[in-house]
């Protein structure tokens, strides 16, 4: 399914669930969200009103993710189903091509402009996303904290739409959200700001840092593989390239997010001589602990990157 077609699935049932004379009570609206950093931007939002589950399991690759009939029958039965967008959840437009077209679903990400990928090739699957960009386009927006303040505006708005009377209550849980995600950029700025700019250079697995870098200063000098997605191919040209340009360079950490495959990174790093971090949380928070909110999950991530000082 296109996904200009998902985009007309949102409007319509939104406008459906907006005229209608009656909705569901909170207590019986059911919303998903794709992945836990959404699920958790969702329930700051939802408050103690409603209830936001999360389809993939913890440390699941979003990437490469196949969904089972279970998860297909819990988003077609959703009142509401939260995704990031734009090419992030590539496994769903194959899933709902048969689910009932009255599909509620929200990009969250909509509004947002596109970065392309530095690392990025020509993608015709994008070529229609109204972008703009001949290359493959980056769908990491949450890793720039500004961006979620659109992600909060459109769940916001979803929300309100499916429960109308609970519109004061999200309006609030939202401003005040927002106002946690400004004070979060401002103390990564601060954190950043230690960091000398010559060793605000990264090389990660796959390119997922993009927002991040442009935000705060960083340079994604390398990927390992060459697109947004770690399903991604790599070529044995690409390899030798990486290893020559570690050693010219002098750069000694290759940085991984927890969920990804370390195989070609370890093959990496055992011929050009560097170390490999595996500390990033990119997509899958943890079940307790400071990982366990997006908020977390960015400050925890400032600190790993804190090493390069």
């Amino acid at each position: 399914m296109h996904r200009s077609a998902i985009y007309f699935f949102v409007l319509i049932s939104l406008l459906l669930v907006g005229c209608s004379p009656t909705s569901k009570s909170d207590q019986d609206l059911t919303v998903i969200a794709a992945e836990g950093f959404l699920a958790d931007i969702a329930q700051n939002v939802a408050g103690d009103r409603v209830e936001v589950g999360v389809l993939l399991p913890q440390g699941t690759d979003a990437h490469t993710y196949q969904p089972s009939p279970k998860d297909i029958a819990l988003i077609t039965d959703s009142d509401l189903f939260i995704i990031n967008g734009f090419g992030m959840e590539t496994w769903l437009e194959t899933s709902i091509s048969t689910a009932d077209q009255s599909l509620n679903i929200l990009e969250a990400s909509h509004g947002l402009t596109p970065r392309t990928l530095q690392s990025g090739h020509s993608d015709d699957d994008n070529a229609g996303d109204g972008s703009g960009h001949e290359h493959e386009i980056d769908p990491h927006y949450w890793l720039d904290p500004i961006n979620v303040v659109t992600y909060v505006d459109n769940i916001a708005n979803a929300l309100i739409a499916i429960d109308p009377e609970g519109k004061q209550v999200y309006e609030a849980n939202a401003k005040n959200y927002k106002i946690k995600l400004m004070e979060l950029d401002e103390w990564i700025k601060s954190q950043v700001a230690e960091i000398p700019a010559e060793k605000r250079r990264l090389i990660t697995n796959h390119e997922s840092l993009g927002y991040f870098a442009d935000r705060y200063g960083f340079e994604i000098v390398a990927t390992i593989l060459e697109g947004s997605s770690t399903d991604s191919a790599i070529s044995s040209t690409h390899m030798i390239e990486l290893i020559e340009m570690i050693k010219r360079d002098q750069i000694d950490t290759i940085f991984l997010s927890t969920e990804e495959n370390d195989t070609l990174a370890r093959q990496l790093a055992d011929e050009a001589g560097v170390n490999i971090n595996y500390d990033l949380i990119s997509h899958s928070l943890s079940d307790e602990g400071e990982t366990s909110t997006y908020i977390g999950m960015m400050r925890h991530n400032v600190q790993v990157l804190s090493v390069l000082k």
